[in-house]
């Protein structure tokens, strides 16, 4: 199955950026649609393209998509930014993300000044997508291609 690039996909790789689509939904939400609680579309839901960030650990959302996910704090957390500065930050979920066509929850780091999310690390090994550096994509583990593989050493 081939995806058409959206205007902002094109303009990150010619900036040599790996972009991928993201559904960003309410977990609780989503649990409560599911068990007829509320309609589907009272899921709390937001699609964003999301940057690939390999130095990232979590999740990176914008504020402005915390909010509208309407997803609550969990805790807070040290993050360590690229020039060695450190800072305190919520850490909101549960988020049910999907990119790929792969779903999971996750917690996601909450950055007031970001526009984009990030997608990292964690993201990346849970999902088990890989950077394809010639296509400058985000696309499923080749030896993986069905589900995620998920390594239990």
């Amino acid at each position: 199955m081939q995806q058409t690039q959206t205007a902002a996909e094109k303009e990150a790789k010619e900036m040599g950026r790996v972009v991928a689509k993201l559904k960003l939904e309410n977990a609780l939400d989503f649990w409560l649609a599911q068990q007829g609680q509320i309609a589907p579309e009272q899921v709390r839901t937001v699609e964003a393209n999301g940057l690939v960030d390999t130095g990232a650990t979590l999740l990176v959302i914008p504020k402005a998509i915390a909010d509208q996910l309407g997803v609550p704090e969990v805790r807070r957390a040290t993050v360590r930014y690229a020039d060695q500065r450190v800072a305190e930050k919520p850490v909101v979920g549960p988020i049910r993300l999907t990119v790929c066509n792969r779903t999971a929850l996750f917690e996601a780091v909450v950055e007031e000044q970001l526009n984009e999310p990030l997608i990292g690390q964690i993201v990346l090994e849970s999902l088990d997508l890989v950077v394809n550096p010639r296509e400058l994509t985000l696309m499923p583990n080749p030896r993986s291609p069905e589900l995620p593989m998920l390594d239990l050493l």
